[in-house]
């Protein structure tokens, strides 16, 4: 004999079987990039506080997706605006819907800290949290998009978003705008942090 095969009979295979119990966990939430608020669930929990109110013009008027409606300030050296995000993001870019009033040298500024408190009146110049952006500006017509990119691929971590005239050829001009989004990443259920 030139060849005898090598092979062996053992015992049957056993299979195991890993049976998985499913516990009462929570459902996945991921985080996705986006503008925001893209939904009604977002708006719910979002708010908004300016340096002060030009008669009906409400600061929450930057929020509902209409530009016929606006948020205006009182005239001041430096008037602002500051949305509460209710949680945190991670904010990439923010664009605004000016209205008639002409913005320049806008300062966004993104954070942790409610800069609401700082700048009452619109006479003080508010630098806390990190900037995202400036819009040097100015706009050249009414309801012109203005966009500024915040830099990081990633976002910056943020609950609050206050935006701020600075330096203008007019002295002591409102702040005015129709509408506002935010864009970054964020969990598109639940309230953890991105």
């Amino acid at each position: 004999v030139l060849w005898e095969p090598q092979t062996k009979t053992g015992s049957a295979r056993r299979e195991s079987v890993v049976s998985v119990v499913s516990s009462p966990s929570r459902e996945e939430c991921p985080v996705v990039w986006r503008m925001w608020p893209g939904d009604n669930n977002t708006l719910g929990t979002w708010s908004v506080k300016m340096s002060s109110t030009d008669g009906g013009h409400v600061g929450s008027n930057v929020l509902d997706s209409k530009n016929t409606t606006k948020a205006k300030t009182g005239e001041a050296n430096y008037p602002w605006l500051q949305v509460d995000l209710g949680r945190k993001y991670r904010v990439t870019k923010v664009a605004v819907l000016s209205g008639e009033e002409p913005i320049m040298n806008m300062d966004i500024r993104v954070g942790m800290s409610d800069m609401s408190g700082t700048g009452t009146g619109g006479d003080t110049r508010i630098t806390s949290n990190d900037r995202c952006g400036i819009y040097y500006g100015p706009t050249v017509v009414s309801q012109q998009w203005v966009e500024v990119d915040c830099g990081f691929s990633h976002g910056m971590v943020s609950q609050f978003i206050g935006l701020q005239m600075t330096e203008r050829f007019m002295v002591n001009n409102p702040l005015e705008m129709t509408m506002l989004e935010v864009y970054g990443w964020g969990r598109v259920c639940g309230s953890e942090d991105p």
